[in-house]
């Protein structure tokens, strides 16, 4: 027995013995009778429609289950067989099992059973190699190895294409070489640039993919694609045509042509999601009620859907899912819109439906000061998201036929579509942001709307540029300007890292205006009715303490990312600037020698900061300038004779008037 050639079989026979011994001890009535031993050559189909199925002969236990497992064993040099085990089990539906074991002997081939063709004329097939068609079979054998070397022999890639192919014949038992030629004629030459494709397409944005790889036997192949990549596999890619020029050993080629598509035109459900005035929303995700359906589900950016989604079985009826969005609650909600709910709540200005679901963030049926408070908190960064409500919402289209007074938000969420017929790419939604009662939403919101905020009124806040010292209290003054009457304001006053600390000392503004924090001050600031203060007085006092020596205007500014801006009786937005006046220095001296000169003057400066002295000829025409701290040396030997007068500026001086007079 251990000279058996199949030790794996003997173990597959012992088990199927035991099993059915066991199935034996108890009574059946279900009795099958197994195919027979089947016999083949290598290469030949195997499956149950020639090998045969197990054949029921009696059976009371109603409706027959047939499966079975299959374990190959590749035959030797010796045994020149391979062997297929095939175990049926056959299960009824009262529970009664029976197995039996079928073996299939698939004979090796020989070298002496290869056939190679001398001359022969052949259409290049689509579905098999040209190797399989020339041969009748695979290259693919357990004792021989079959390689072959092709040589074009006709001029050009014109059709018929005539090939020389050297084959070599190894026979793996007995270690023969044999070398043989044909001629090939070959039509359908185009048949040979033909290529497995795998391709991702109903894309969203760019995850389309395509990979193809060569079914001919011409290779290696070169590829050229209309994108410029030069790869057999593209990755990223946008919908659209691709081409790719595929080249062969030959220097022959073919065009190949590939369409990505967007899911937008192959979706079967989708819409667009869209504020009331009509700006995109990506929401942050999606749910169903029955994802398992689902094939795939996309946000885009691109035009057309702004959702779609595939899926896999087209069921109609009523189609559940819904959107979900609570990030970047702070987006689009500014102190522009506390003004407008408070002169809601004055009676100056009624907000329509939309808006007043938008006011309602406390989630209580109605508009009232808590509103405002929640608001405020979030614009002056207390808190850092809603408590009560999500940042958006997402409406059905037709909300406005459900809506009632008195009725909350969620009551109208989108949460669906029912289907009649495929595709349905309508399905769109209206999103809400919480907050934005001037529906000042945009995708790219703080950018755009930075840059629609006018400069051109002189309304400011104001400092006095100093030095903060280093480790000591200093306190500043920040005063507001304003041309013309203001309704509402917010900026936010950012300091670098060096600032130590900051202190409210004295503030005209209630303390539900302003949030300090760290190096943060944040005003909010709005009654609904014309803002009052006192432009004589500073807006509020700063207590800064600094690790370092620096200057204020250095320390201290308007951060950008946040909208620094008010608002008129229009309810008009206008940028809000910050104003450093330097402070004026009468003890900057300066001295210049020698005057008369004829080459030049040197001029110095009690003062380390930059100075610009111009000198101007008698006409009041600038001959020249320049820029120095403490000291500097001015020609002047190419200045005709005569007198010059001359200024010198600094921003923390008074300018100072002199006259030089040059000599030759």
């Amino acid at each position: 027995m251990k000279n058996f050639k199949y030790p794996n079989l003997v173990f597959l026979l012992l088990m199927w013995l035991v099993m059915g011994r066991i199935l034996a001890q108890s009574p059946q009535n279900l009795i099958v009778d197994c195919p027979p031993q089947f016999n083949l050559t290598e290469g030949e189909a195997y499956d149950t429609s020639v090998t045969g199925s197990p054949v029921i002969l009696a059976n009371d236990g109603g409706a027959i289950t047939i499966t079975y497992i299959e374990i190959f064993n590749k035959g030797t040099c010796q045994n020149h067989n391979d062997i297929v085990t095939r175990i049926f089990t056959i299960r009824n539906a009262a529970g009664e099992q029976s197995r039996c074991t079928q073996l299939i002997y698939l004979k090796h081939l020989t070298t002496s059973q290869i056939y190679i063709p001398a001359d022969t004329m052949i259409d290049y097939p689509k579905n098999i190699s040209l190797s399989e068609a020339l041969l009748g079979h695979s290259l693919n054998l357990a004792e021989v190895k079959i390689t072959f070397i092709d040589t074009k022999i006709s001029n050009g890639c014109t059709i018929p294409m005539r090939i020389r192919r050297l084959w070599k014949i190894d026979d793996l038992c007995s270690g023969t070489l044999i070398s043989l030629t044909s001629f090939i004629t070959l039509r359908a030459y185009q048949n040979s640039f033909l290529h497995n494709s795998q391709i991702v397409t109903n894309i969203c944005d760019n995850e389309g993919v395509i990979s193809i790889t060569p079914k001919g036997e011409f290779g290696p192949y070169s590829y050229q694609w209309n994108n410029g990549a030069s790869s057999s596999t593209l990755t990223n890619l946008v919908a659209g045509v691709y081409t790719v020029i595929v080249s062969d050993q030959f220097k022959c080629n073919q065009l190949l042509t590939f369409g990505l598509d967007p899911i937008s035109t192959t979706a079967d459900i989708g819409g667009r999601i869209r504020t009331a005035n009509d700006y995109r929303v990506i929401p942050d995700s999606v749910s169903f009620s029955n994802p398992t359906n689902v094939k795939k589900f996309c946000f885009s950016q691109n035009g057309g859907l702004h959702y779609a989604f595939i899926v896999k079985e087209k069921t109609t009826g009523l189609v559940n899912y819904n959107f979900t969005k609570k990030s970047d609650p702070l987006n689009s909600v500014s102190t522009k819109d506390i003004l407008l709910i408070q002169k809601h709540i004055l009676g100056l200005n009624r907000l329509d439906s939309l808006r007043y679901l938008a006011a309602d963030v406390n989630n209580n049926f109605n508009v009232t000061a808590s509103d405002i408070s929640e608001l405020r908190k979030l614009v002056l960064g207390v808190i850092g998201n809603f408590n009560f409500v999500d940042s958006w919402y997402f409406l059905k289209n037709d909300w406005k036929t459900f809506y009632k007074s008195n009725q909350t938000i969620q009551s109208l969420l989108f949460t669906g579509v029912t289907i009649v017929n495929y595709p349905r790419q309508n399905a769109d939604v209206i999103a809400v942001k919480m907050g934005d009662i001037d529906l000042s939403y945009k995708n790219n919101f703080a950018s755009e709307l930075l840059e629609l905020r006018s400069n051109t009124l002189d309304c400011s806040l104001n400092m006095t540029n100093t030095i903060v010292q280093a480790n000591k209290n200093i306190d500043i003054p920040v005063y507001l300007n304003a041309a013309q009457s203001m309704y509402g304001l917010q900026f936010l006053l950012k300091a670098k890292s060096s600032l130590l600390s900051m202190e409210m000392v004295s503030s005209q503004l209630e303390p539900e205006f302003w949030n300090l924090n760290n190096q943060n001050l944040k005003i909010s600031w709005s009654t609904g009715t014309k803002l009052e203060w006192n432009p004589k007085e500073p807006l509020f006092v700063l207590r800064l303490r600094a690790s370092e020596s620096i200057r204020l205007d250095e320390l201290l500014s308007l951060d950008p990312s946040f909208l620094n801006e008010y608002y008129d009786d229009q309810e008009s937005s206008w940028k809000l600037n910050l104003n450093v006046q330097h402070a004026l220095s009468s003890d900057i001296q300066y001295l210049i020698y020698p005057n008369p000169t004829n080459e030049g003057v040197f001029v110095q400066s009690n003062s380390d900061e930059p100075s610009q002295i111009t000198f101007y000829n008698a006409m009041g025409r600038e001959v020249r300038n320049s820029t120095f701290s403490n000291s500097a040396y001015i020609p002047t030997h190419d200045f005709y004779p005569g007198s010059y007068f001359y200024k010198i500026t600094n921003r923390y001086a008074t300018d100072h008037n002199g006259k030089i007079i040059v000599t030759k």
